[in-house]
């Protein structure tokens, strides 16, 4: 947990650097929900889902965030939206253990 902290700031400094990018903002919300700042992480996804209204986000950043949280519900339901939209990252995450988790499911793990 407290890597996770030890990150959040430069996280949240190359956030605001890139203005207030989604990509950038994704990461610091994966970031929070281990750090046990949960209502923070909630805040980020809202912020995304607001942001999304203006202009691109990719749904994959709500996946990692969703991830994060452990909310398999969640997950998967914005994992088919990213996979459905295409999303940037979600050819080059084969070894990510959000791709072990899907294959699990998908092949009827429990």
């Amino acid at each position: 947990m407290a890597r996770y902290e030890q990150g959040l700031p430069d996280l949240q400094k190359a956030t605001s650097l890139s203005g207030n990018s989604p990509l950038y903002l994704a990461q610091v919300g994966v970031a929070y929900a281990p750090a046990g700042r949960k209502t923070q992480a909630f805040r980020i996804i809202k912020q995304l889902q607001k942001l999304s209204r203006e202009q691109y986000v990719s749904p994959y950043g709500l996946v990692q965030i969703y991830t994060a949280l452990n909310d398999n519900e969640q997950t998967f339901k914005w994992l088919k939206t990213a996979c459905d939209d295409h999303a940037v990252w979600m050819s080059s995450n084969g070894d990510q253990p959000l791709c072990h988790a899907r294959h699990f499911f998908a092949v009827g793990g429990s």
